[in-house]
């Protein structure tokens, strides 16, 4: 797990500067229109990733098997699949009047395809723990991509320079993938157990279906503010979105990979999970919500500094979503420990459950014209509410040491006030930011040196559990 994660850091911190400076001139660059259009190409990658990565080869990193013929299976399955999405997804795109743009409908079509055929190849490199090569990968197709957006956005329409772009990137990142996978395959085989629709089929379909169900109940907001307001209100929306996003899409993944292996591996081998799980959920919270909460009290300077004059405009926006973002990280997280466990049914019947709830509370609120930070509040709560049930769902799927469980919980809570209440004093009495930034990543090491000696230990070793 640590050998993981510490490739997977390192990845991210590399490929967090790509794309910020991406974002940036993507917030600058583009109209508040084009940028609904582009919302709109991202829904499309999302949804890919949803549903084909890792798709229909969820099953061979939680069960650790694989074997040229369910490969064979896997493969087939997932590309019926991707045919009928590409089908729904490119009617959505010619037939809808204000997203009549076939060029978007067909770099979308193509990313979906691009990640449907290389995501068993990402996931086989998974597999083999060959963290190393898929970092080094990723870190060059992010490159490429800025390369190429640096290189064409002042020659050409920067919406579909800004779309190609994902293209690129995907497609050099599976391609590498796969030439890469080539050198391990026959050295680093495992062998598949027979009953592969068992072990394999089924819950490779019963997550793919929980992913898209989860994707979709996920986007509901996206649709209430399309239907409401139209693009001109989508695009500022979905750059709050992509801002305060941004740290959940860069820090979640790194744990997620580094977990959800390596807690598989344990719950087949009958190793007790619960010491894992706490040591790699206060490492996860110990990053994620000090540095959110920097940016909610930085947020105008941030904001002013990235996109100038849009900045003001996306402010109200990104202060909520920075708290809706934070919510739905962890709750994410949770997500990926139950997974790991093999609770992939009741995560799909979640799904189900939130997809109806969504999508009805949709209906209301497009039908009495909601405001958008009536429901912004409302979101708050929402996520909240929900976080907490998979709290005490994961509380009760696992057997806790209690005094470990009772001693986890004094961990956290006292760390984050204290580091907290450094942030927001720092806020009020240095008003440079690169000095409060300096102070506040000093005051991390110092207070958590002080407040777990051994936790400390971890992080500068770049590891996430014992």
């Amino acid at each position: 797990m640590n050998s993981t994660f510490r490739w997977q850091l390192l990845a991210t911190m590399v490929i967090a500067i790509i794309q910020i400076i991406t974002l940036v001139l993507l917030g600058r660059i583009l109209g508040f229109k084009d940028l609904g259009s582009f919302a709109i190409l991202q829904v499309t990658f999302r949804f890919a990733l949803a549903a084909f990565e890792p798709g229909m080869f969820f099953s061979i990193v939680q069960q650790h098997e694989s074997s040229p013929k369910l490969i064979q299976k896997l493969t087939t399955t997932q590309f019926k699949l991707t045919i009928l999405s590409i089908l729904i997804l490119g009617s959505i795109f010619l037939y809808s009047q204000e997203l009549n743009a076939w060029h978007l409908a067909v770099i979308a079509c193509l990313i979906l395809l691009t990640i449907s055929v290389g995501s068993k190849y990402n996931n086989l490199l998974i597999l083999f723990e060959k963290q190393k090569e898929i970092s080094i990968i990723q870190i060059f197709s992010y490159s490429i991509e800025l390369v190429f957006i640096l290189i064409t956005i002042f020659k050409y329409n920067p919406l579909y320079i800004f779309s190609i772009g994902i293209l690129i990137r995907q497609f050099i990142y599976y391609l590498l993938c796969h030439l890469v996978h080539l050198k391990f395959t026959k050295m680093e085989m495992v062998i598949a157990e027979t009953k592969y629709k068992t072990n394999h089929i089924t819950p490779s379909l019963q997550n793919m279906a929980s992913q898209i169900l989860s994707f979709i109940q996920g986007q509901y907001d996206t649709l209430l503010i399309f239907l409401l307001f139209g693009l001109p209100i989508l695009g500022p929306y979905n750059l709050a979105s992509e801002f305060s996003f941004l740290i959940f899409s860069k820090i979640n993944p790194v744990f997620s990979k580094a977990i959800f292996p390596s807690l598989s591996k344990a719950k087949k081998h009958l190793v007790q999970v619960d010491e894992i799980i706490l040591s790699s959920l206060v490492s996860y919270l110990y990053f994620i919500i000090p540095i959110y909460f920097f940016i909610w009290v930085h947020a105008e300077y941030i904001l002013n500094l990235a996109y100038q004059s849009k900045g003001k405009d996306i402010l109200v926006f990104v202060r909520y979503f920075l708290i809706i973002a934070l919510i739905k990280a962890i709750n994410n997280i949770l997500t990926t420990y139950l997974l790991s466990i093999g609770a992939s049914k009741w995560v799909l019947y979640w799904n189900v459950t939130l997809l109806g709830l969504n999508y009805l509370l949709c209906a209301i609120f497009f039908y009495y014209s909601i405001e958008i930070i009536t429901f912004f509040k409302f979101s708050i709560f929402y996520a909240l509410i929900f976080t907490l049930i998979g709290i005490t769902y994961l509380l009760r799927k696992i057997e806790w040491t209690k005094v470990s469980l009772l001693d986890t919980l004094y961990q956290i809570f006292s760390f984050l006030l204290i580091i907290n209440l450094i942030i927001y004093i720092n806020s009020l009495v240095f008003s440079d930011f690169i000095i409060n930034s300096i102070m506040v990543v000093a005051s991390f090491f110092i207070v958590l040196f002080l407040t777990n000696r051994n936790k400390f230990t971890q992080l500068i070793n770049f590891k996430i559990s014992e």
